[in-house]
């Protein structure tokens, strides 16, 4: 298993808190509204656009990422599936947004 393969699974694997309650490691799809969405699209050149999502072309902050390990731009990210219209909860980097539009798809 390659490096990156093993952040992945690692990213993946849900952790256990004091409670013994799961933590989930990547940010969930919550629902947004259409005007929303076409705001987000709209505003700036979108950084990346994939499976029916993309990501506002404007970084929010920089952090370690989740997959490749080391510090990264994160942007807000969007989708629509059929006529519905979704914003993960927190900012992604590039390779997240990839494995999480892959994954989605391939699921």
């Amino acid at each position: 298993m390659t490096t990156e393969n093993k952040l992945i699974q690692q990213a993946c694997d849900a952790s256990v808190n004091e409670n013994n309650e799961s933590e989930i490691l990547f940010p969930r799809w919550v629902e947004t509204s259409e005007e929303r969405y076409d705001e987000m699209l709209s505003v700036l050149p979108p950084e990346i656009m994939l499976y029916g999502g993309f990501l506002v072309g404007e970084p929010v902050n920089h952090r370690h990422c989740r997959i490749k390990g080391h510090l990264l731009p994160t942007f807000a990210a969007f989708r629509k599936i059929e006529d519905r219209f979704y914003a993960l909860e927190s900012d992604v980097t590039i390779p997240e947004f990839r494995f999480l539009m892959t994954a989605t798809v391939n699921d």
